[in-house]
């Protein structure tokens, strides 16, 4: 099989552009033939080269829906519209038995009822690959998606058993799980550390780096371009900009949201420095990872800062500035009065692009998984050792009232932690919660 031109799926939706870096890694080492399966539009897929055309009709159907306005009715007829769409759904899956030796799946998702088309993998015995990335498997409670909502304790309810669904599946019928440590609380089996086989930055995004200009009038700028002002910490990313001006440090500050992908590529080019957010449960989220392509030093604030080397390789640690959330103000001030400190951050930024998440490199390790030779065994992590849980995109006060919340009105193994107590420890003691372990 080794010296076989193997054919790889890549299914059911792209996230972040990681199929479509996937793939161009895949097609660079001309031993695969990458195919999407994707089931929905995506700004990341620009050609239709090496799309199944199956899959590509029942992701235009679904495009048609989404130029529906927002509402009750554009949900409504999604739902429906998928559940009706099941019999394509099922010849996509004969397309990928017959197609394919491996599969590549992203975030869990599934395309028949009941995850049957996991069992069909595992039956049949096509290489599977399962690799999750954040809001997919993450406990809801410690994820900004869910805790940031009001009235939030109902859905986290309903939401913990299908996470662990989710994962469990995957865990049962895929050949090899993919995951980042801090977002797999409820992992029960070892997986491999997307710490370890990074997640691929598309080629253009490289190309980028003609825009970056030495600022002439010696004015650096600032950049902060959150998706989500709540969930990214745009309050305390701002007051710390405000705070570092009044200290007396001369910047621009630029914040964009709701712009092209090119456009945000585009302002990490012209910056000198990025903050990315405050609430991370990762050195590398995805915008920091395009800084990295482009050799624009980043801040990244997080409560996982101080955890983070108990998890990542020393030679895989990305060079992002990672820091708790209240020392983004000190950091920031660091680096612009640092010159120096900077030019090395961008020489180190670019260096760890090309040598750990380019689409080759990253490519090059999903290319050994499809045919069964592995990763290295220091690649595995156990769920059971993680001694980070305050999770990503919300900050530790909302998260202790939410947990708060949830104990009280559904007991404490609402938290679905009842098999990990050292998890649900660390849980309640880094939320400051006051509560025994034996409260129901």
């Amino acid at each position: 099989m080794r010296n076989k031109k193997i054919t790889i799926g890549l299914g059911y939706n792209d996230i972040s552009g990681n199929l479509v870096g996937i793939a161009e890694g895949l097609l660079k080492t001309g031993a695969a033939e990458p195919v999407f399966f994707t089931l929905e539009p995506s700004k990341y897929i620009t050609t239709n080269a090496h799309i199944d055309s199956i899959s590509k009709a029942h992701s235009n159907f679904l495009g048609l829906l989404n130029s529906i306005n927002p509402g009750i009715t554009r949900k409504s007829l999604k739902f429906l519209a998928w559940h009706a769409l099941t019999p394509l759904r099922l010849l996509i899956l004969l397309r990928i038995l017959l197609k394919c030796d491996c599969i590549i799946v992203l975030a869990g998702n599934y395309i028949l009822p009941f995850r049957l088309d996991y069992l069909a993998y595992r039956l049949t015995g096509i290489t599977f690959v399962c690799s999750f990335h954040g809001t997919d498997c993450r406990p809801p409670y410690i994820s900004g998606k869910f805790a940031n909502r009001k009235k939030a304790t109902n859905r986290i309810k309903k939401e913990v058993p299908r996470k662990k669904r989710r994962l469990r599946a995957a865990e049962y019928c895929a050949d090899y799980v993919v995951n980042t440590p801090p977002q797999a609380v409820f992992s029960e089996r070892p997986f491999i550390s997307q710490f370890c086989i990074g997640k691929p930055v598309q080629e253009r995004i490289f190309l980028f780096r003609k825009y970056k200009t030495t600022q002439k009038n010696n004015k650096l700028r600032v950049l902060h371009a959150p998706s989500h002002h709540l969930s990214k910490g745009s309050e305390l990313v701002r007051e710390a900009v405000q705070n570092v001006k009044k200290s007396g440090v001369k910047f621009d500050y630029i914040e964009v949201t709701g712009v092209t992908h090119d456009a945000i590529l585009y302002e990490i080019a012209k910056a000198d420095i990025l903050i990315d957010q405050a609430y991370s449960d990762t050195p590398l989220p995805s915008t920091s990872k395009e800084a990295l392509a482009i050799g624009t030093p980043t801040i990244v604030g997080s409560y996982y800062a101080p955890y983070a080397e108990l998890d990542i390789p020393a030679n895989k640690m990305p060079p992002t500035v990672l820091c708790p959330p209240d020392d983004i103000e000190k950091n920031l001030e660091m680096l612009l009065l640092s010159p120096e400190v900077r030019a090395n951050l961008s020489r180190k930024s670019l260096d760890y692009a090309i040598a750990e998440l380019a689409p080759e490199k990253v490519a090059g390790y999903y290319l050994s998984l499809a045919r069964k030779d592995g990763v290295p065994d220091s690649f595995y992590y156990d769920a059971n050792t993680l001694n980070y849980m305050l999770g990503c995109g919300v900050n530790k006060k909302r998260a202790r009232a939410v947990i708060n919340d949830l104990i009280a009105q559904y007991g404490m193994k609402s938290l679905g932690l009842s098999k990990k107590p050292r998890q649900l420890k660390a849980l309640l003691i880094q939320t400051d919660l006051n509560c025994s372990l034996n409260q129901r």
